[in-house]
C-alpha cells in the first residue's frame, strides 16, 4: 500500500511545484520510507501537532513562507511570509471529519524522509491540494512552509 501512495504522491499529483517540492537536492526522487523508526517518531509528532494548539505553535519556525495561487491568475503562485502573530491554528482533524459525509472528504498523504517530511491533503470534492513541509532539527520536527496548490 505504502508503494501506491508514494508513487501516486511522485507521479500522480499532477503539481509541478509539489513535485519539485518531493525531490531531493540532486535531483533524486523520493524512495520509500528508509526507517521504520523515523516514520514512527514523524507519525508520534504529527498526531500532536493535529490535536494541541500549544504544541502546534511551538513546533512553527517562524516566519514561515506560504504559498498560495493567485485568484486572477491561478498558474501564478504567490507567496507571503507568515509571522508568529499572523498565524492560525491548523485544523487537521476537524477538516478531515466534515458533516455530512460519511467518509473524510479530504485524503492526508505523508511522506517521511531523512530530515523532513510532507503532509498533502487532497479535497475528494474539488481540486484542493495543500501540501505541509516539516523539517527536523535538533531532534524536534517544525513546519517550515505551506503550499496551496488550489485550482
Amino acid at each position: 500500500m505504502k508503494y501506491i501512495i508514494v508513487f501516486f504522491l511522485i507521479f500522480g499529483c499532477g503539481k509541478k511545484q509539489l513535485d519539485n517540492r518531493l525531490k531531493d537536492e540532486n535531483n533524486d526522487t523520493i524512495g520509500l520510507i528508509n526507517s521504520k523508526e523515523r516514520e514512527t517518531d514523524f507519525l508520534s509528532f504529527f498526531e500532536n501537532f493535529k490535536r494541541d494548539s500549544v504544541f502546534q505553535i511551538n513546533h512553527v519556525k517562524f516566519p514561515y513562507m506560504f504559498y498560495y495561487s493567485d485568484e486572477d491568475f491561478p498558474l501564478d503562485m504567490m507567496e507571503a511570509i507568515i509571522h508568529k502573530n499572523e498565524y492560525a491554528f491548523i485544523h487537521f482533524s476537524e477538516a478531515m471529519n466534515t458533516y455530512p459525509y460519511t467518509s473524510s472528504p479530504f485524503s492526508m498523504d505523508i511522506v517521511v524522509r531523512k530530515d523532513s517530511a510532507f503532509c498533502i491533503k487532497q479535497s475528494t470534492l474539488n481540486k484542493t491540494t495543500i501540501a505541509y513541509k516539516f523539517s527536523r532539527d535538533n531532534g524536534s520536527w517544525y513546519l517550515v512552509e505551506i503550499e496551496d496548490n488550489t485550482d
